[in-house]
């Protein structure tokens, strides 16, 4: 859904067109970001709940190999993130030309970024929902803080050569940082 205005005229309405479409696409990446991360949060929970409930030290006591233990742990999350990747890609399919300029492997990328951040995280927190908010925050802020500056550059646009350069070089170091920014622009 996108906002459409059939007379413009004066700038102020077409930067209200840029700034409503924008948020649009914000509420958008954040959604798919949320999911997304839901690869990497899945299993840090599950190690923020065992360590609190103490199971991983009973399987240390058991035998079970650490590796084998984070091994499976990973696995299981990398089949999580590759079927959310998997659905990602057949949107871009069926968005077509009207899809977003970032690729497949970048929001790949993203996930697979987001599996050891979020085991990182969950080493330095005690519960589970301290874990969620701390990645989710990041994630937010990683999303927002480009999107904002994405939307406050197109509002701004003069069409002098020198801003749009200063535009085109930031807008692409954003979607290599944060690929959900470009559902922003």
């Amino acid at each position: 859904f996108e906002p459409t205005v059939e007379t413009v005229k004066s700038k102020k309405a077409i930067t209200g067109r840029v700034v409503s479409a924008s948020i649009y696409g914000v509420l958008i990446a954040y959604f798919i970001t949320l999911a997304l991360l839901g690869a990497g949060i899945f299993g840090g929970v599950l190690f923020v709940k065992e360590r609190q409930a103490g199971i991983k030290q009973a399987q240390d006591i058991a035998g079970m190999s650490s590796c084998a233990y984070f091994t499976t742990t990973l696995a299981v999350d990398i089949v999580v993130g590759a079927v959310l990747t998997i659905v990602l890609a057949i949107l871009y399919a069926m968005l077509g030309d009207s899809s977003p300029p970032v690729s497949i492997v970048q929001w790949a990328l993203f996930t697979g970024a987001a599996i050891p951040m979020t085991y990182n995280i969950s080493r330095l927190t005690s519960t589970a929902e301290q874990l969620q908010t701390y990645v989710t925050s990041i994630n937010a802020a990683l999303l927002w803080l480009p999107s904002f500056v994405l939307t406050v550059l197109t509002a701004m646009e003069t069409g002098e050569t020198d801003s749009n350069v200063l535009k085109d070089v930031l807008t692409y170091a954003f979607y290599t940082v944060s690929p959900p920014s470009a559902l922003a622009t």
